[in-house]
């Protein structure tokens, strides 16, 4: 039985106080419109309507009925209304700077064609957050607590041409007695990890490993970051996937195992399971999944 069509006939009929007029509104014959209130009356096992040759009038149930009817369409109109915004909705995904034209473009083309059609702006982590609190984007990719995490990447150190083993130890840093501070190796942390779990254990363990405290510091931008590692004057704090992105060479702490956790926040739930549902996987290649195997979301 289709309900919903016959709660339309019902609802028409009792407007218009005819089975031809309500019949013609829902582009049906009359003999098709009475077939639905006869199986709508089975249905529900009282009569709807008083007919006689002249008028149709409803039954004190079939008032009631109509009352229901009106609701349970309006919410089926408003369902099918909010199923389509949402499937032609461009969603505004805001991620972290650093990532190139090509990968952004490839992820773009991708969503559109699993049904999501997607626009991603660059922006700081104060912004992506802002964009989503205050409702001017619809998801954002932020570093969070480890708990939160939808993924998470593991985290070394890279600069340009080390010619050095795949691990590096912090203590091979330490600055000797009498060696100018122009010529000690600095850490830079990029932008999106200042202020985390990650840059806290790095400061420890730096500060543990005989380090100047001035020699890990946090860059303001991912330009500035990646000039210190380019520069041959230290090191960017990083995973993996961006060494690679950015051309530079990456080394894990063999004395430290630290990563970086990161979680899609967005406006509402919907928007959410959307976006992870369409683009998880691509975001963990993007963002660096850590090397020992994919994470379960949580």
């Amino acid at each position: 039985m289709d309900l919903l069509g016959s709660l339309r006939v019902f609802t028409a009929i009792a407007r218009e106080g005819s089975f031809s007029l309500g019949a013609s509104i829902n582009g049906v014959p009359q003999s098709t419109a009475s077939r639905h209130i006869a199986r709508l009356e089975e249905h529900l096992g009282r009569r709807l309507f008083i007919r006689t040759t002249r008028v149709v009038t409803l039954t004190d149930f079939g008032r009631t009925a109509l009352a229901a009817a009106l609701e349970l369409l309006a919410a089926a109109d408003s369902f099918e209304e909010r199923v389509d915004a949402a499937r032609t909705h461009t969603t505004r995904l805001f991620l972290p700077d650093g990532i190139p034209d090509l990968e952004i473009a490839t992820l773009t083309v991708k969503s559109g064609a699993r049904g999501v059609p997607l626009s991603v702006t660059i922006a700081s982590s104060s912004g992506r957050r802002d964009a989503v609190r205050t409702r001017n984007g619809d998801a954002a990719v932020l570093s969070c607590a480890p708990e939160e995490a939808d993924w998470s990447a593991r985290l070394g150190l890279a600069a340009a041409n080390t010619d050095a083993e795949s691990s590096l130890s912090l203590g091979r840093l330490r600055p000797h007695r009498g060696d100018p501070v122009e010529s000690w190796q600095r850490i830079t942390v990029l932008p999106e990890d200042i202020g985390t779990p990650a840059h806290t254990a790095l400061v420890a363990h730096a500060a543990e490993s005989g380090l100047a405290a001035s020699q890990v510091h946090a860059a303001s931008t991912v330009s500035a970051a990646l000039s210190v590692g380019l520069s041959g004057d230290g090191f960017v704090c990083c995973s993996r996937t961006e060494a690679t992105r950015w051309g530079l060479d990456w080394q894990s702490l063999s004395d430290l195992t630290f990563e970086r956790h990161v979680r899609l926040y967005a406006r509402d739930e919907d928007v959410r399971s959307r976006v992870l549902a369409t683009l998880l996987d691509d975001l963990r290649r993007l963002f660096g999944e850590q090397e020992d195997g994919p994470r379960e979301q949580g």
